[in-house]
């Protein structure tokens, strides 16, 4: 009942101010990671404090979701990014709890971020095998999204034609030929 209440009490704080609440999905996420913190910080404040003291009455539930709102507000200006080393406040040269100049210095920022991508693709780098594809090879497909008890590929199939931006066609069945990108394939080993 109050969990079901908290939810619609969302919906129209979304309503009214006119926000249109689009799901994320994984191959495709576009949104803000920022707000997205935000969200999952209330969302977890909300289910610690329900679950130890439910409301019994609206009022409650309210003052719940105001608390909740404040916490949140509290954590995301007092988090220190881990990439940026500085709070949110930084970027605008202000503090976040007292009205202080603060200066931070973007080129170490910068150069500090553009460290960490570089250490992160080195890593995956290092973990790729160089493998050249022929044609009249025999390869396994990927299967998507696969069940626990799925078979991961399939095939063998024959690649029939190599091109220079990572796709090959390939021999699926009788006059089935599919155009598919490098990841989706796996070298059949005999």
């Amino acid at each position: 009942m109050v969990v079901e209440f908290i939810g619609w009490k969302f919906q129209e704080l979304l309503s009214q101010y006119g926000i249109k609440d689009v799901p994320a999905t994984v191959k495709n996420p576009q949104s803000n990671p920022i707000c997205e913190r935000m969200h999952r910080t209330i969302g977890n404040t909300l289910q610690s404090v329900v679950f130890t003291n439910p409301p019994n009455n609206g009022e409650e539930a309210n003052q719940l979701i105001n608390n909740a709102l404040a916490m949140a507000m509290h954590a995301t200006r007092c988090s220190i990014n881990a990439t940026l080393q500085n709070s949110p406040g930084s970027i605008f040269n202000r503090d976040m709890f007292i009205d202080a100049p603060l200066t931070a210095d973007l080129d170490t920022i910068r150069n500090r971020r553009q460290a960490l991508v570089d250490e992160n693709l080195r890593r995956q780098n290092k973990k790729r095998h160089e493998y050249t594809y022929a044609i009249g090879q025999l390869v396994y497909m990927k299967t998507y999204d696969p069940t626990k008890m799925e078979e991961k590929i399939h095939g063998p199939y024959p690649i029939l034609q190599v091109y220079t931006n990572g796709t090959v066609d390939i021999h699926r069945a009788a006059n089935v030929k599919d155009r598919v990108h490098l990841r989706k394939i796996v070298p059949y080993r005999g």
